[in-house]
């Protein structure tokens, strides 16, 4: 009986081995692919010499859980941008009907004006969901986060306007936990120089407390207007993180 004991002992720990010897060779082939974030075009702010301004949105690609998340769409009345925004899905191989989620960041034309281009996805403004003419109340309504993938949530951000919600993308493959921020941040600049942000929004105070939230909870931020750009120590300094 101990003889058999023994040799039962001797297989398990050669069965032990034999596993931990395949998930030390094929682990990394049965993990989860991390989300990625692509930027689809990069948006811009400029003031003209009679004092109009010209925006154009950052437009950005989520994808995660075999999901794919456009945020922002937008100027409905810019053709070329139009034009470029799904040639650039083109480029990822991806065809307009192959949008599942759109979030629009706030409703702004330069961010909204494009929705019309995907009526297949499920739409995801301020705390409202809609697809086509159906409409229900996300998780925004009555709490701060609403999730839309395991690595990918919603998050209030006003202040610029009434209705602004940052996609945060945890984990990214190559900038780990992002915040797309809608125009919350501007660009970058608009750390150093507030008239770039102060005079456009809407409830100082509250766009105040946005920034810094996304600022203590970012390592990258993707700005309404702007390149992408990574949160610094200083930066967290600046906002008392």
């Amino acid at each position: 009986m101990r003889e058999l004991s023994g040799q039962l002992s001797a297989i398990l720990m050669q069965i032990k081995k034999a596993k931990e010897s395949r998930q030390l060779k094929y682990g990394s082939a049965l993990e989860k692919p991390r989300p990625k974030v692509t930027i689809l075009r990069n948006g811009s702010a400029n003031q003209t010499n009679d004092g109009r301004y010209n925006f154009i949105a950052t437009i950005t690609l989520v994808q995660d859980n075999g999901k794919n998340i456009l945020v922002d769409t937008g100027l409905g009345t810019d053709i070329n941008g139009r034009t470029q925004l799904l040639s650039a899905l083109e480029q990822q191989n991806i065809a307009a009907p192959g949008i599942n989620v759109v979030v629009t960041t706030h409703g702004h034309p330069d961010h909204a004006g494009g929705v019309h281009d995907f009526p297949d996805a499920i739409h995801y403004q301020g705390w409202y969901i809609h697809h086509r003419t159906m409409f229900n109340l996300s998780s925004l309504f009555e709490s701060d986060r609403h999730t839309l993938t395991d690595n990918v949530y919603l998050m209030k951000s006003t202040g610029h306007s009434s209705d602004d919600v940052a996609v945060v993308v945890m984990d990214e493959q190559t900038m780990g936990k992002v915040i797309i921020a809608g125009d919350t941040f501007m660009r970058r600049e608009d750390l150093d120089y507030p008239m770039m942000w102060q005079p456009l929004s809407a409830n100082e105070t509250e766009q105040a407390k946005s920034r810094r939230n996304v600022i203590c909870e970012a390592g990258w931020i993707i700005p309404g207007h702007g390149a992408p750009f990574q949160v610094t120590r200083q930066m967290r300094v600046q906002f008392h993180c």
